[in-house]
């Protein structure tokens, strides 16, 4: 199935059916490769880094008889480091969100991943997270530096905020996980 044809109609499909397009039909492949511009900045990594987006199409889609299809097109992407900070937090968002589902569906569903995920966000010991986000991009003087990117930092405090409710649902999936098991 063509990228267009799966992404037009699965948004409202069955989380089976949406997973098993995920890995079969695919003729799209995307990577990132991260990489810091200089100058950058050792005291916080978000303010440097950028990603190389690679997108390849295939004559054929995955899988498929052959191991191996031409690629019939590529593109490259530079995303620069706040649409990075963005894509992070909107996937960190879109993870928790999921895993709560899946707790409220089967509460008896093991919240070790929950559990991961909440600790990642709320103790940030690899990257920093929003507090080096706020620091890098919600400083009056980026915005001076940038004014272009007005948008993209009403869209950052957006989902900063988002991330909030989402946090305290966590946690309370997570606290009534333990007062279960105790």
């Amino acid at each position: 199935m063509s990228t267009s044809k799966r992404d037009s109609g699965m948004k409202y499909a069955a989380e089976n059916i949406r997973k098993y397009y995920t890995v079969n039909e695919i003729d799209k492949f995307t990577f990132s490769r991260p990489f810091h511009q200089e100058p950058k900045d050792p005291d916080n990594p978000f303010a440097s880094l950028w990603l190389d987006r690679y997108t390849l199409w295939t004559s054929q889609s995955f899988p498929g008889i052959m191991r191996w299809f031409p690629v019939i097109r590529d593109n490259l992407v530079k995303i620069r480091p706040i649409e990075n900070s963005l894509e992070t937090l909107e996937k960190a968002n879109e993870q928790m969100r999921i895993l709560v589902l899946a707790h409220y569906i089967d509460p008896n569903k093991d919240t070790k991943d929950l559990q991961m995920k909440l600790h990642g966000i709320l103790d940030p010991a690899v990257m920093g997270g929003v507090a080096n986000y706020e620091k890098t991009f919600l400083q009056p003087q980026y915005l001076d530096e940038n004014p272009q990117d007005a948008e993209l930092i009403e869209k950052l405090k957006q989902l900063i905020c988002i991330q909030v409710p989402i946090i305290e649902e966590c946690l309370k999936v997570s606290c009534i996980q333990l007062i279960q098991s105790n």
